[in-house]
């Protein structure tokens, strides 16, 4: 179930650059025209948007859903997951983030805690919630990247809180072949 909480992001109103424009001034009118953009994605894999507009004309805000379940941060805490469970969540979690990107729709801040592992599946918060109030944050390759590194948290049981190279390392340990290639190139570094 959806729990009326959710991710909240709030900015001042600012620079934006938008698909086919100029830069332009990221304004209380124009911020839930891009919010409406993300909530026409539908996938499991990702919480609907809500609601985006602004404070008193002045604060700029965007608010998605929260789906019922413990974040998958809690889960990889509790140690490394066999590479079968990673892919049960990962690739739902890919197949959500390239449909949004299908509608130019990025997240840019893909983290274990902002994804809940529910009995149908994981489910990632806060789509198009950064985009929609600072449209330069639209960046596929983040999201891309962000995907691989979360892959790497899960096959080592830890987060960047234990050192980036640390954890990359212990996850590229667990996997071979092509995977790994793939991991190392959407990290951004081989080794």
């Amino acid at each position: 179930g959806w729990r009326r909480r959710g991710v909240v992001a709030t900015a001042p109103p600012a620079r934006a650059r938008h698909a086919g424009a100029r830069s332009v001034q990221q304004t209380p009118r124009s911020t839930p025209l891009a919010f409406a953009v993300a909530r026409r994605v539908k996938h499991p894999a990702l919480a609907p948007g809500i609601d985006a507009g602004a404070f008193a004309g002045q604060r700029l805000y965007a608010f998605g859903a929260w789906s019922e379940g413990p974040s998958l941060l809690e889960r990889i805490r509790e140690g490394p997951m066999d590479p079968a469970q990673v892919a049960r969540i990962a690739r739902p979690l890919i197949e959500g983030v390239a449909a949004a990107h299908g509608f130019g729709v990025t997240h840019t801040a893909i983290q274990p805690g902002l994804i809940t592992v529910t009995g149908s599946g994981p489910v990632l918060h806060g789509l198009g919630v950064l985009p929609a109030l600072d449209a330069q944050r639209t960046n596929r390759k983040a999201d891309v990247a962000d995907l691989a590194k979360l892959i790497l948290h899960m096959l080592a049981g830890a987060t960047d809180e234990s050192g980036s190279d640390l954890v990359r390392s212990k996850g590229l340990e667990r996997v071979s072949g092509a995977m790994r290639s793939v991991l190392e190139t959407a990290t951004g570094r081989t080794p």
